[in-house]
This record gives structure tokens, sequence and C-alpha cells, in this order.
């Protein structure tokens, strides 16, 4: 009787001991080592699969260069200013001169061998410290709200930095003043003239989804050095988000209509409002159709920039941009988001997605593709012919052979 009772202590007290296993058992095999090797996430690519073609309707909505590569892990800000590649381009494809460091926007120019002027941010202490202008402006070009969605960096300015290698070393970016910038106006996106007199940029008071957004100008001794001249275009109620300029034409992307305020409602919570804040989206489809036709579209202007001119260019033509080969390589579809040139008597325009590179014209109004086709490094590329080479500067990578 005692050894029963003693053998029954026994086993009593061993399944005592044991039970925490046994609980985690239940609960999925005890305890799970700390960060595990279990994939974050599974399978799913970083930042997804969105269609081609929704990537660069985005366009419209942010300045994220279209068709270009989302920051792995999905829609968070970017710290700070990538650096943008500057390339050699021919026949075969693309070849890294160099960078320009804390920089986006690059707009390039073959001024003193050549010129770049981009965005940078103000706040960065890597950022080259501004050279203090001979006459002080009245009003820096500064953004010090964000312009074109969440994800813009604040207090962005403009810099500029020569090369006279050809773009494989740059100098330290020096500030670009604008004297008598309207304290309204946030300037973005600049285009600089081939020779170097005439600064455009995208400018609103606040974000161009619902602010009044027009390309403005303004004059410049050197690209340092510049004063505000006015409006270079506008079209009321749209949404204007980038240029290209060449031999007095200018070229804008044909944009959505802006957004206008919603009508206010009793109850801002109930089924009828929320319909009503999809606006002019609709169906998903149905917005998809919208901006797939807007994005071959632009508009060209003949530009007169004698004074009194309220705004100097005035739209002549609603272009578009000319079909691409069944076997055209490239992402998304093709569209006027890059840069002009002009030369041997015509216009060139290095775009945005897929087919052959430039499209070219002798007015700027019929578009046919190049027999003479490049590869071009990125989208929204900017480029400029120097004396021997053909130069683009874009969010591109050097690739390691074949298209």
């Amino acid at each position: 009787m005692a050894l029963s009772f003693r053998l029954f202590l026994i086993v009593f007290a061993m399944l005592v001991a044991n039970q925490p296993s046994i609980v985690d058992a239940r609960r999925g095999g005890g305890k799970r080592p700390q960060g595990g090797n279990r994939p974050q996430g599974g399978f799913r690519p970083q930042g997804g699969n969105r269609p081609q073609l929704e990537d660069a309707l985005e366009e419209f909505d942010s300045d994220r260069p279209m068709g270009g590569n989302r920051p792995q892990g999905g829609d968070r800000p970017p710290r700070g200013p990538p650096s943008v590649g500057v390339f050699s381009i021919s026949a075969e494809k693309p070849e890294l001169l160099g960078s320009i460091a804390k920089s986006r926007g690059v707009t390039l120019a073959p001024v003193n061998g050549l010129t770049a002027v981009y965005e940078s941010k103000l706040d960065d202490p890597e950022t080259p410290p501004a050279v203090p202008p001979a006459v002080p402006p009245t009003a820096p070009v500064i953004a010090r709200r964000r312009l074109f969605d969440d994800r813009t960096p604040e207090n962005m300015k403009f810099f500029a930095s020569t090369s006279n290698d050809g773009g494989a070393t740059w100098t330290t970016g020096e500030e670009v003043v604008i004297a008598n910038l309207p304290a309204d106006v946030i300037a973005r996106k600049p285009t600089l003239s081939a020779d170097g007199t005439k600064l455009f940029f995208v400018g609103a008071s606040g974000s161009i989804k619902d602010t009044p957004s027009a390309i403005h100008y303004a004059d410049c001794t050197t690209p340092t050095s510049c004063a505000y001249a006015g409006k270079a275009f506008e079209q009321p109620g749209k949404i204007v988000s980038g240029c290209a300029f060449a031999n007095g034409k200018l070229i804008v992307p044909v944009g959505p209509d802006m957004k206008t305020a919603e009508p206010p409602t009793a109850d801002p919570l109930s089924r009828r409002s929320l319909l009503r804040r999809k606006g002019p989206k609709g169906p998903k489809g149905e917005k998809f159709e919208e901006m797939k036709e807007l994005v071959g579209k632009a508009w060209v202007s003949d530009c007169d920039f004698t004074a009194g001119s309220a705004v100097a260019c005035k739209a002549t033509a609603e272009i578009t941009m000319p079909a691409e080969d069944d076997d055209a390589m490239g992402r998304g579809p093709s569209a006027f988001r890059g840069s002009m040139i002009y030369a041997n008597d015509q216009f060139e325009f290095y775009g945005s997605g897929k087919g052959a590179w430039p499209v070219v014209s002798k007015d700027a109004t019929t578009w046919t593709r190049s027999t003479a086709a490049v590869d071009l490094p990125g989208p929204d590329p900017s480029c400029a012919k120097t004396s021997s080479d053909l130069v683009c500067a874009a969010f591109g990578k050097k690739r390691r052979g074949g298209h």
C-alpha cells in the first residue's frame, strides 16, 4: 500500500512538472525563437506586382518618374533625394559616366561644358552650402509645403552643377536663386533651356491635385542667378506637372482635371457622402481607360517671351505620341515625359515608356519614330547634345548586357 501511494506521488509530480510543456505543445510547439526563420510577408514581392500601366499613370499623381522602380517595401517616403545617373547614349546601350549625388528632377543643358539644374533637400547636412547672391532675392525658391503628394520631401531647393569632362565628374552644387519669385509659388521640376537663359518649372501654392498649377519661367544670366519672369503656360482646371522646351516650342503633357472641393453634407460619414468622395475616379476600370488616353497626349505651344505677355506660351495644338511597334522594348505606354532637343532642323523628343526613341518632328506637331533609335537609361530622361556625344540624366542603372 505504501509502495503504491509512493508511486502515485511520483507520477503526479511528473505530470505537474511537465504541464507547461503540454500547454505549449497545444499552442504550437513551445516558444518561437525571436525573429524566427519565417519569411516576412511570405513570398509576395516587396512593393507588390502592380500592373505596369497603373504604375505609369501614377505619374499624374506624383513626381516619381513614370515607370520607375518603386522603393522596395511599399510607399514609404524616401529619406532624401538619391543620386541621378549621367549616361553616354549610343545605338548600343547607355554607358554610365558619373552621377549627381542627392539630386532629383535633373535637367541638362550644354552650357559651360554641361550644366545640370536639380532639386536637393535644403536641410540635409550633406547638401552643399549656398553661395550668397550678389543681390538678395525677395523670395528664395523653396518648397515649404508639399506640391505633388505626401511623399514629396520638404525644404527642396534648386541647385546647379557643371561638368567639364562630358558628365563624368561634377562640381559642388550651388544654390539657384530666383529673384522676385512670388511668395505663394512653390517651384518644382526644373527645365533649363539649351542656351541656359531660361529656367522653366512647375509652380503652385499647394498640391497640384487640388491647387491651380502652371509652368512658370525665369530669365537667367547664369544657371545660378535668375529672375522670375511670369507664367509660361497654363490650362485652367487641369493638372500641369512638367514640360520640355526647345527652339521656341514648349511641350506639356496633358493632365487630368484638378480635384475640386466637395459639396458640404450634413452627415460626413453617410453612405451617399462616402460614394461622393470617389469623385471623378469612378470605377477602377473607367479611371484606368480615361488615364490611358491621356498618357500619350501633350499640348504644344509657341512661345513669345517679350515683356508684357500674360502667358508667354500659347497652346497651338494637342499632339499624340506615335504608336509603338509590336515588339517595342520598354515599360509602360509611350509618353511625352522627358526632354526635347532641336538639332539638324528637327525636334527630337526623348520620352518615357516603351518604343524607339527619340520621336522626331519638323514642326513639333506631327511626330514619327526615329529610324536611328537609341536605348535610354530610364524614364523621364533629360538629354543634351555635346560636341561629340548625346548625354542623358535619368534614374537608371548600368546594365550588364543587351537591351
